[in-house]
């Protein structure tokens, strides 16, 4: 004992802030908050640094409650209405508050430096996570540090603030939340996020122009839940002109003007942009930003989303004007309409070139709303992405075919050997070209990506394209990927699902999800109309996705308990495998094609 009061606080805080590291074990989730709590009652020692760490993060400021008299305020119980939803504890004022209120909550304030979502921390015990306040809660604290206490700070060191309603639905109550929500604003503030979908358009207004006054440093923006986008434009764009230290910025659906992306641009800190640009300022996008690649915009870069409502054109520019070596990761969509093959080919190619490229890690272009078929996605439009090896993770959306076989996939494989993540799968069509890649294209990435994860393409799983494949070898040539866990496979059309399941079953024996674009059983039952045509269409999907469905549920795990049985067995007889056989040249790949 007499070492640890040798220890400095320091390292004193250490140890009490390790109490509350995650754990692996689901059951011993809360252990090191109990621990923490034991702690601080029963160590005089300890007891100030347990404190600290108990106070450090708390799930919403339902929390601040707990210090104030209980004559102010009452807790009710009340159930959610379904019988799968927990119970939620709802808290209310019952009277106004004053200074002489505040006395144990100023004890504990100074050491709060996150107020996160009740859900944000699995640590937090479960009565913790289900106190839900009203808004008269928020705005009872606001009145009185106004009235009682005008210039005081009542969250001094707060860092981190989630701002959010239970019910996004109630107008009059989101109302007074962000009337409100400026109590806990503070000069420390960095991380500012939104969580509730629907702000109300002036009182959202208000509090962004009090946040920028109060928290001038502030350096993650983030409003990528809100939904209800054009209103709040206008309250966003000047709000982010006014933050010269941000290096987070992710405003979802909202849009934001070319001035506000201007001034970002111009942020030496910004590594994360996130954004969607305004539909009516085209001109003035394009006079700020073409031809802008010597200006040095965006210059620490990391991360880069651009979404336009209609066209890529657009997005290329800015685009081609980030100067940043560092850039990691690039998203560009459009949320309706068609993308023609050769934009998206010229913006592979800029990526491709850039300066820095050899850091490029994720690459995702598509449409994420409402998609027009037309191009076709050929080998030749991904072939620039091929000279940047490093890639994780490749997803392209927002054509109605990909013209991919099984070289062009073996090429890819062997490109990437780090990807983790693939998706080139169709947008739903009823009646989709016939894929050219078959399932022995899938070898290529059980052989040459270890760490792929999630691969989505449409395949021809016609089973005669692999007879004389099951004479001499195993689907794997003996080699096994454990690492895929999702299989995409759009509408692939399959005849036989036993097959199916035994040819996967060889390659990526960890396979969990096989996730197929067929209308189901449930598509059925909702079904209302008159329209016999699409009710046929339905019926003939059905058979289709309850085929994968069997692949996935019924045969896949068989197999694969099967072939774990086998060489259990062999190795028991002292029967010698085969040695596994690695796909390695162009002319081996070429008679993919062939399998």
């Amino acid at each position: 004992m007499s070492a640890l009061y040798r220890l400095p606080r320091e390292a004193l805080q250490m140890i009490c802030d390790s109490l509350l590291q995650p754990e692996p074990v689901l059951a011993h989730k809360s252990k090191g908050f109990a621990t923490l709590l034991a702690v601080a009652i029963t160590s005089r020692f300890f007891h100030e640094h347990a404190l600290n760490a108990i106070w450090n993060t708390l799930p919403g400021y339902s929390m601040l409650l707990y210090t104030l008299p209980r004559d102010a305020w009452i807790a009710e119980v009340k159930p959610l209405g379904q019988q799968d939803l927990t119970s939620i504890t709802e808290l209310s004022m019952i009277r106004p508050l004053v200074a002489a209120d505040f006395i144990r909550l100023k004890h504990y304030a100074w050491r709060i430096k996150h107020l996160m979502l009740p859900m944000g921390r699995d640590y937090f015990p479960k009565r913790a996570q289900n106190h839900q306040p009203r808004p008269s809660v928020l705005k009872a604290l606001a009145d009185a540090f106004r009235l009682e206490m005008p210039g005081e700070i009542m969250l001094p060191n707060l860092f981190t603030l989630y701002v959010g309603c239970l019910d996004n639905s109630d107008l009059p109550a989101l109302k007074i939340l962000f009337r409100s929500v400026d109590v806990l604003f503070g000069p420390k503030l960095r991380d500012f996020f939104i969580t509730t979908d629907r702000p109300p358009r002036d009182a959202f207004g208000a509090a962004l122009a009090i946040l920028t006054e109060v928290c001038p440093g502030l350096l993650s923006f983030n409003t990528e839940r809100v939904i209800r986008s054009s209103p709040l434009a206008p309250s966003v764009s000047r709000a982010l002109c006014t933050f010269d230290s941000l290096d987070v910025v992710r405003t979802g659906s909202i849009p934001i003007s070319p001035e506000a992306l201007l001034h970002l641009a111009g942020l030496v800190s910004l590594q994360v942009l996130e954004c969607q640009m305004e539909l009516d300022s085209e001109d003035q996008f394009l006079a700020m930003f073409e031809h802008a690649e010597d200006k040095g915009y965006f210059p620490a870069l990391v991360d880069i989303s651009l979404v336009h409502q209609s066209s890529l054109a657009l997005p290329t520019v800015v685009l081609r004007a980030v100067s940043s070596p560092f850039l990691e990761a690039v998203i560009v969509e459009v949320r309706k309409g068609l993308i023609p093959a050769q934009v998206v080919k010229d913006i592979f190619t800029l990526i491709a070139s850039r300066k820095g490229h050899a850091h490029m890690r994720e690459v995702e272009v598509g449409v994420t709303w409402k998609f027009d078929p037309g191009d076709v996605f050929t080998f030749d439009t991904i072939k620039p992405l091929l000279a940047l090896p490093e890639l994780t993770s490749v997803i392209v959306g927002g054509f109605a075919h990909y013209a991919i076989d099984n070289y062009a996939l073996f090429t890819i494989a062997t490109a990437w050997p780090h990807l983790r993540k693939l998706s080139l799968v169709p947008q739903t069509l009823d009646d989709p070209p016939k894929p050219l890649a078959t399932l022995a294209g899938l070898i290529s990435f059980a052989q040459n990506c270890p760490e792929l994860y999630s691969l989505g393409l449409t395949l021809n799983t016609d089973p005669r394209q692999l007879l004389t494949f099951y004479v001499v070898m195993r689907p794997g040539f003996g080699m096994e990927q454990r690492k895929l866990v999702k299989l995409d496979v759009g509408r692939s059309r399959i005849e036989d699902p036993i097959v199916v399941a035994v040819f996967l079953s060889d390659l990526f024996p960890e396979l969990l999800e096989i996730k197929n674009d067929f209308a189901s059983e449930v598509d059925l039952e909702e079904f209302r109309g008159d329209d016999e045509d699409e009710r046929k269409r339905i019926l003939a999907d059905i058979v289709y996705e309850d085929r994968w469905s069997d692949v996935e549920w019924t045969y896949l795990p068989r197999f694969v308990q099967i072939r774990k049985q086998e060489r259990n067995w062999g190795k028991k007889m002292g029967r010698k495998t085969l040695p596994p056989m690695k796909i390695t040249h162009t002319a081996d790949a070429t008679r993919l094609g062939d399998l």
